[in-house]
């Protein structure tokens, strides 16, 4: 089997990433697979999968940025590259339209599309006209298959939910650096109620520090750690100088070759909405840590976590509600380190890169009618 994975994003954010996965999951598992990317734009994707000795062509520009010359020449250039595959994998709304004007006709090859943001959830005409040729779609949690559904019934029968995964052997417990970063971080024995994620609007890190003002007046060993960087850097910091919370968070910054060192400090984390790829990736990547969670109960946070086994659900907009959990967890250290647990054990079972790449190439046997 021969696939190719068509994603518009020249930065490893998004949905970038978790296509990165399915590329290797799908790899792995011995299928042929190349990925395209956006040439055009400036990131860190291409010299990333460079590095890790992945190649990705730039025989398309494939950016949302294309002048209409480009987008003529990208639209020409696929139609001819897709001869050469079984089926072509679409990840976004630009790379979607494309590969569906490329292989209309009776010799174009089946299209699958997973949606990573909830915008690609809901209806309107260009979506219809897109997905009514689609042959199937990927999901990241059931509220989202049911969400899709209503918008168009008729893809009911023809989505699959494919949960998040996670690199289990990354993202692990570990005490040296634990205790390593936690120095870094001029920390003793406080409690470290940490969430990583772009400083961005929508992410709720006002709803969190109101949290911390409340939980505070309970739990004073308590410290909100908030790892990112982005345009509402200066308000969130602005905000986390004020004196009901002054001194009670850290910002160490944007992490990633050293985030699951990050994450190894903390005692519990701290998400209330999914992220830009929809499948709550970092709540798998704490959870593999052995942290506690505290998630918002929607989307993949809902149905990842199972409250009061592996985390504690809250409303997302109701800091009254968070602060409850915060002091909840804080206070009990038995009680975090047996979520923590039973966190790592799901993430083995259920959401790990092997699992994930089975689930998503018995959808592409499906759709091409292969059997065994």
């Amino acid at each position: 089997m021969k696939v190719l994975h068509l994603v518009a994003i020249p930065q490893l954010t998004g949905a970038a990433e978790p296509t990165w996965d399915m590329v290797r999951a799908l790899r792995n598992l011995g299928v042929q697979v190349d990925l395209r990317i956006d040439t055009k734009r400036q990131g860190n994707l291409r010299e990333l999968l460079a590095q890790s000795g992945e190649w990705s062509a730039d025989d398309l520009v494939l950016s949302t940025k294309s002048d209409p010359t480009e987008v003529l020449l990208d639209l020409g250039r696929l139609r001819e590259l897709v001869r050469g595959y079984d089926l072509v994998h679409t990840h976004l709304s630009h790379d979607h339209t494309l590969a569906i004007l490329a292989c209309l006709g009776e010799d174009g090859p089946p299209i699958v599309r997973t949606i990573h943001a909830e915008r690609g959830l809901n209806g309107n005409a260009l979506k219809a006209w897109l997905y009514e040729r689609t042959a199937a779609f990927t999901v990241a949690s059931e509220a989202d298959r049911q969400q899709l559904g209503d918008a168009f019934p008729e893809l009911s029968d023809r989505t699959l939910v494919l949960p998040g995964a996670v690199d289990a052997t990354r993202y692990r417990p570990d005490p040296a650096a634990r205790a390593r970063v936690r120095g870094v971080l001029g920390v003793g024995d406080e409690v470290l109620i940490g969430c990583v994620a772009r400083f961005q609007a929508g992410r709720r890190h006002e709803v969190m520090l109101d949290a911390l003002s409340m939980a505070l007046r309970q739990a004073p060993h308590l410290s909100l750690v908030l790892i990112g960087h982005g345009e509402l850097e200066d308000a969130i910091r602005t905000r986390a100088a004020a004196p009901d919370v002054a001194g009670a968070v850290l910002f160490p910054g944007y992490r990633r070759h050293d985030l699951p060192d990050y994450l190894a400090a903390l005692d519990v984390a701290l998400w209330l909405v999914p992220g830009n790829d929809a499948t709550s990736r970092a709540v798998l990547q704490a959870m593999a840590t052995e942290l506690p969670v505290i998630g918002g109960s929607q989307g993949a946070i809902a149905e990842v976590l199972d409250d009061g086994q592996s985390g504690l659900l809250v409303h997302p907009e109701e800091p009254a509600d968070v602060a409850r959990a915060m002091v909840h967890l804080a206070s009990q250290a038995d009680l975090r380190s047996k979520m923590g647990v039973r966190g790592r054990t799901k993430v083995l079972a259920q959401h790990t890169q092997e699992r994930r790449g089975q689930r998503l190439l018995g959808l592409y046997r499906r759709v091409l009618g292969v059997t065994g």
